[in-house]
């Protein structure tokens, strides 16, 4: 992995119909305050922060039956002398806003446990997407434990954190449901937690990364791909989607947090562009890039404070930098929608 990278994007950005997409300049390039951004595309708009796409039926094309459209995106950055110094592109696939009726199994931490990016991705899809798992409730299921890193799902670990558990009743909630005694298997999940979850997924959904955070995202990256190879070994017709974690909040939300936001944007980038690196060439793989269409500058709540001890006046400062406010889940919801609408089209039942 090239850790000199000033700035990434991936190869394409979902965008479904009706649905809001923003790309933040300083999420594609952590140092964006030192350049000057140019974004280039026949669709969307180019704005201070972020470039900002709303997809319409217009734009996939004369043909109604069209299923998608592809516009070419461009960032140039620029130095105050004008000189080009990184130019990178993707593609804007624009999508329908219609997916097949389908099971989707959830896997995460806490981004993903009761959070409400899952009860809004199923307004989307106006209930045709239903989520499986031993956790939440029976209307919206999923895999998600807060605190749990990608190298936990991949070894025998215990989650004490809370017991919202409606799995096989003959199974400790504590345990690991994915381990089959020697590594992650999700065939042992289905054979022993199958009739319970309501069958077999048509797909799953990795969303992790979040804890096990390193300079280094060799361990991390490496964990999630040892989740998402050991699947296509067991279900090899299975998509997978694999969303890229969020950045953390702004430095005033860390409280007494050790870490510094600098470091810990990082930690997410390289993160981030090694996923895209592993999984480059992986069939039915699909990467989420919600890392960078999370509005992590104001998604994290604020709080009327005074701006010193003796001071009258207030500023509005974020509430934490780990757990955004409900709107950061919704924004989310866009990205992972959209991203399900491209590759889980809609089809006639």
């Amino acid at each position: 992995m090239d850790n000199k990278k000033i700035a990434f994007l991936p190869k394409e950005i979902c965008v479904a119909v009706g649905r809001t997409i923003e790309l933040y300049n300083n999420q594609v390039c952590l140092t964006a305050d030192k350049y000057h951004f140019q974004w280039k595309c026949a669709v969307g708009k180019a704005m201070g922060r972020k470039f900002s796409i709303t997809a319409t039926k217009e734009m996939l094309g004369e043909d109604a039956s069209s299923s998608e459209a592809q516009y070419p995106l461009t960032l140039n950055l620029y130095n105050n002398d004008l000189e080009l110094c990184a130019s990178l592109s993707t593609v804007l696939k624009i999508v329908k806003d219609t997916v097949r009726k389908t099971k989707i199994l959830p896997i995460g931490d806490s981004l993903t446990n009761n959070k409400p990016w899952l009860a809004e991705v199923i307004a989307l899809s106006d209930g045709r997407i239903k989520f499986l798992g031993t956790r939440g409730s029976l209307e919206i299921s999923h895999e998600g434990r807060s605190g749990f890193s990608a190298y936990g799902y991949i070894h025998d670990t215990k989650y004490t954190f809370e017991r919202n558990y409606h799995g096989a009743p003959s199974v400790d909630s504590e345990i690991n449901p994915f381990w089959d005694g020697k590594k992650f298997s999700l065939a042992h999940y289905m054979d022993v937690q199958g009739e319970y979850i309501g069958g077999r997924p048509s797909a799953v959904s990795i969303y992790l990364g979040t804890n096990g955070m390193n300079i280094d995202p060799t361990v991390n990256a490496g964990s999630i791909k040892t989740i998402v190879d050991t699947i296509k070994e067991e279900y090899p017709d299975l998509p997978i989607f694999v969303c890229n974690t969020i950045y953390r909040g702004p430095q005033d939300g860390y409280g007494n947090a050790a870490g510094f936001k600098y470091e810990e944007d990082t930690k997410v980038f390289r993160l981030m562009v090694r996923l895209h690196e592993i999984f480059d060439d992986y069939e039915n793989v699909h990467l989420i890039p919600v890392a960078l269409c999370h509005d992590t500058q104001y998604n994290f709540g604020n709080i009327e404070t005074p701006v010193n001890p003796r001071a009258e006046q207030t500023e509005s400062l974020p509430k934490e930098a780990v757990h955004p406010q409900k709107q950061g889940y919704l924004q989310m919801a866009d990205i992972i929608f959209s991203t399900y609408a491209a590759y889980l089209p809609e089809t006639k039942e």
